[in-house]
């Protein structure tokens, strides 16, 4: 694999390096400390702009931009190519290394007292060492860089330091000093207007009171950063919220409100193929309905969680052994760079020595000029053939984005039609719903009219008995009402009925009829009067329809006919 495919560096950037390489060893020994360096600024400055996409070429170029500067005594450039570092190894979880150039950066920019810098480097080695679990010393960088941010008057700053403090306590469980800086953190991101860091400080806040078992104040403190995150389109951060929310009614033991957070963050975390998301629902999908004795659905997510923990475990393990081997890697190119650079200076030597030789070797120079045009018209060649390859892949590459837009938005027009399909049986059904409710009622107000009608006087009863009938043929069209609703009620949940009677063939029509009311969730008032009878009748059914059913007594009958289809 060439280094324009591993690294994935333009044409301009290799330049920019090769010419940086040619530099190095043209050194003077009265170079300032402080003169400008445009080539290792040039390539600290695109190593930045890699870090975040593409690390492992900002890996390398962060590298030679150090060797660079160690080589010119450049100490601006060793000190930001080893801050650069010390963040790439970092993320990369060699805590080792990245601690030893952060302290590197940390000495340069302590000497010449460079406080925005190093702050950002004692902020940096307080979440290395907390990581690597030497909290104590963690905790010194933090409040040094908190102090220099302060003299500063640095607002973001501070209020980024207040949360990593506040985070920091959490983790050693002093619960009173993280709210004390979660809280100073929230007002000075409330003054900066920062969303995001509103955001971000509110469920931190949330994930103390959850540790303190205080779940109203942890709810409200999740709602409200799940509502910021979502307006911001941060959809990973509001999915965490979400399933943040979840785990604490979970935890309040309102499974049937903790149960419907939990699908929700599933839905939306498959939808947006977020692997952590999905392994956290599942998780606590889990847990909710071990707690309320559906041990297979508990067993089902359970075993799934532990699938995607072996799929997320296997992917890091993969890209640490990536990480490992880039910087293996550079260590060897920056050792061939090495020897390449003694060759070169040798080359130099025996060329200034049969410069002012004997006019013999006169042709051993023509020769080797000759040999050495040879060699740049094959590279010019070579990089002519490389930059016509990398066209034909950049077209290829935007053909290709453009079927993938077409096809997401086929996909979407698909979405939007199956969803308007949707409301629209959904409405028709609630309209079923209702007409059988009028119905009901109607048959009800018959009844009591009947009974008047036999205390009237015979000269008047004649009149009322009409009026009876003529109500009755005016609703007589409502015969049907049942079939229709059931029919409805098929095509928006077409697997209910069918899985109802397989499962429980022995159901009869009214227990049928019952399981689809409170599949939909209608209040007892509006079922009882679909069934026309009595609130205490309905919960007699209701009782039958649990023997039926072989439901335990404490059991949701709801949560039950919800997962049947």
């Amino acid at each position: 694999m060439s280094l324009l495919e591993k690294y994935r560096l333009s044409w301009p950037i290799l330049l920019l390096m090769a010419w940086g390489m040619m530099r190095c060893g043209s050194k003077t020994s009265d170079q300032d400390s402080f003169s400008n360096r445009p080539d290792i600024e040039s390539l600290l400055l695109i190593a930045g702009q890699n870090q975040s996409l593409h690390p492992d070429t900002a890996l390398l170029l962060a590298r030679h931009a150090h060797t660079l500067s160690v080589n010119e005594k450049y100490e601006p450039g060793i000190a930001r190519s080893s801050l650069l570092l010390g963040n790439l190894l970092y993320e990369m979880g060699r805590l080792s290394l990245s601690t030893r150039h952060l302290k590197k950066a940390s000495r340069i920019f302590e000497k010449y007292q460079l406080n925005p810098e190093l702050a950002k480097t004692e902020k940096l080695l307080g979440r290395v060492y907390q990581r690597s679990g030497n909290y104590a010393t963690a905790h010194q960088y933090l409040l040094k860089a908190h102090g220099r941010y302060t003299e500063l008057h640095d607002q973001p700053g501070m209020a980024a330091m207040e949360g990593e403090l506040g985070h920091y306590y959490e983790k050693i469980q002093l619960y009173d000093s993280a709210l004390y800086f979660q809280q100073r953190a929230l007002k000075s991101y409330l003054t900066l207007g920062d969303s995001a860091g509103i955001a971000q400080i509110h469920d931190h806040i949330g994930s103390i009171y959850e540790d303190l078992t205080n779940f109203d104040l942890a709810l409200t403190h999740f709602e409200i950063a799940h509502l910021l995150n979502t307006k911001s389109g941060n959809q990973s951060a509001a999915l965490a919220n979400l399933n943040n929310i979840g785990d604490c009614y979970r935890k309040m033991n309102e499974h049937e409100t903790a149960l419907r957070y939990a699908q929700k963050t599933l839905q939306q975390a498959e939808r947006l193929h977020l692997d952590y998301q999905i392994k956290s629902a599942c998780r606590d999908l889990s847990k909710i309905y071990a707690a309320i004795g559906y041990h297979k659905e508990a067993l089902h997510y359970l075993n799934r969680s532990y699938e995607l923990t072996s799929k997320l475990f296997t992917q890091e393990i993969a890209q640490e052994i990536a990480n490992t081997e880039s910087i293996y890697e550079l260590d060897q190119k920056q050792q061939r760079i090495h020897l390449l650079e003694k060759e070169r200076q040798f080359n130099r030597l025996l060329t200034f020595l049969t410069t002012i030789g004997a006019i013999g070797f006169g042709l051993l120079g023509s020769l080797i000029f000759y040999q050495q045009r040879t060699k740049n018209e094959k590279k010019r060649k070579l990089l002519e053939t490389a930059n016509e390859l990398n066209a034909a892949e950049v077209k290829n590459f935007q053909l290709t984005e453009q079927k993938l837009r077409a096809d997401l938005e086929n996909q979407r027009l698909q979405e939007e039609r199956l969803q308007r399909e949707l409301e629209l049986k959904s409405k028709s059904l609630t309209k079923s719903a209702l007409h059988m409710i009028q119905k009901n009622e109607f048959l009800q107000e018959m009844r009591q009219k009947l009974k008047d009608v036999r205390k009237t006087p015979p000269e008047n009863m004649d009149l009322k008995l009409k009026k009876l009938i003529k109500s009755i043929d005016y609703n007589f069209t409502m015969d049907d009402d049942w079939q229709e609703f059931e029919m409805v009620f098929q095509q928006v949940h077409s697997a209910f009925f069918v899985r109802l009677k397989q499962l429980y063939p022995n159901l009869s029509p009214a227990e049928v009829r019952l399981c689809a009311m409170i599949r939909l969730n209608l209040h007892s008032k509006d079922m009882a009067a679909i069934m026309g009878i009595s609130p205490d009748s309905l919960r007699i059914a209701r009782y039958r329809l649990r023997k039926s059913l072989g439901l335990k007594k404490g059991a949701n009958l709801y949560a039950f006919i919800i997962n049947i289809g």
